[in-house]
C-alpha cells in the first residue's frame, strides 16, 4: 500500500509567503542598487558637462557649445515580469494545493445551479408574456380606431415596436398631431402605463423620406422636422402621466429607410417614399 502524503496547510502558507518575500526583498534591493549606480553616473556626466561649460566661458578663441547627451534612463525594463511571474506561479500552486484538499459537495452545487436556471428562465417568460399581452392590446386599439392598415406592430429582442406612418400622424411639412390621432395615442400611453412593468423605456424615432424641406420658416431640414415630430409625440406622452425619465426623443430624417427612396437610376419610388415617413415608438426593458 502506498504511503499517504500528509501536507501541513499552515506550513504550505508559511513556505510560499517566506518565498514571495524573499524574491521581492532581492528585488527591491537590485533595484536599489542599480538607482544609485544611476544617479553616481548622472552626476558625473553633470559634472562633466559643467566642467566643459566653464573651460568654453573662459576661453578666448570663439566658442563653440557642446551638447552632452544625459543618459537619465532609470532602467527597469521588464525585469520586473520575472518576479511576478515567480509570484504567480507559487500563489496558482497554493491555490491548486488548497483545492485538492478540499471537498466539492456536487448535490448543494447542483440544487443552486437548478435554483438559479429556474429564476432566469421564470424571468424571461415573465417578460415575454407580458410584451405579448402588451403587443395584442396595441393591435386591438389600431383595429378598434380602423387604421391597422397604416401601423405596424412587432415584438423584438428588447421588446414592443410601434411603427406610424406620417400619413396618419402629420400633415405635410409639419410637425402637429393630428387631431384624429390623439385619442389613439393616449390609449397607447395609457396601456404601456397599465402592462405593469417596472422597468421600462418609450423611444420615440422620427424619419422622414429623401425629399428635401421647401418653403418652410419653421425646419430648414429634414432632420429639425423629424426631431420635431419625435419630441411632440414625447412631450403628449409627458402630459398624459409617463415620467419624463422614461421618454426618449430622436430624429433621423432619412438616414434610416426601411427601403431604398429611389431606384438604380436615381429615380424617386413614391410608395417607398411614403413607407420611409414614419414614427416609431419603441418599449423597451431596462
Amino acid at each position: 500500500m502506498s504511503p499517504i502524503l500528509h501536507i501541513d496547510k499552515d506550513a504550505l502558507e508559511s513556505l510560499v509567503a517566506k518565498k514571495v518575500e524573499e524574491k521581492v526583498k532581492d528585488k527591491v534591493k537590485e533595484e536599489r542598487q542599480k538607482r544609485v549606480l544611476e544617479e553616481r553616473k548622472r552626476e558625473a556626466l553633470e559634472k562633466e558637462l559643467s566642467k566643459k561649460n566653464s573651460q568654453l566661458r573662459h576661453a578666448s578663441e570663439p566658442k563653440f557649445f557642446y551638447k552632452t547627451k544625459l543618459n537619465l534612463d532609470t532602467g527597469g525594463g521588464d525585469e520586473w515580469m520575472m518576479t511576478y511571474s515567480d509570484v504567480i506561479t507559487l500563489m496558482l500552486t497554493l491555490f491548486v494545493l488548497l483545492f485538492s484538499l478540499s471537498k466539492i459537495d456536487i448535490s448543494k452545487f447542483e440544487q443552486v445551479k437548478q435554483s438559479i436556471d429556474k429564476d432566469l428562465i421564470k424571468t424571461e417568460q415573465v417578460s415575454t408574456t407580458s410584451f405579448t399581452v402588451l403587443k395584442n392590446k396595441m393591435t386591438s386599439i389600431f383595429d378598434e380606431y380602423h387604421i391597422r392598415d397604416q401601423v405596424g406592430v412587432k415584438l423584438g429582442q428588447k421588446g414592443l415596436k410601434i411603427r406610424l406612418s406620417n400619413n396618419s400622424m402629420f400633415d405635410l411639412g409639419s410637425a402637429k398631431i393630428k387631431p384624429q390621432m390623439l385619442p389613439i395615442l393616449k390609449k397607447v400611453a395609457e396601456s404601456i402605463k397599465n402592462s405593469g412593468f417596472k422597468d421600462y423605456v418609450i423611444e420615440v424615432d422620427g424619419h422622414t423620406d429623401n425629399i428635401p424641406v421647401r418653403n418652410s420658416k419653421i425646419y430648414p431640414s429634414n432632420w429639425e422636422l423629424s426631431a420635431n415630430r419625435a419630441t411632440n409625440v414625447v412631450k403628449y406622452f409627458i402630459s398624459l402621466g409617463i415620467p419624463p425619465s422614461r421618454l426618449r426623443a430622436a430624429g433621423y430624417a432619412d438616414s434610416r429607410p426601411l427601403v431604398p427612396n429611389t431606384d438604380a437610376q436615381g429615380n424617386p419610388i413614391p410608395e417607398n417614399q411614403a413607407k420611409n415617413r414614419r414614427v416609431e415608438i419603441l418599449v423597451e426593458r431596462m
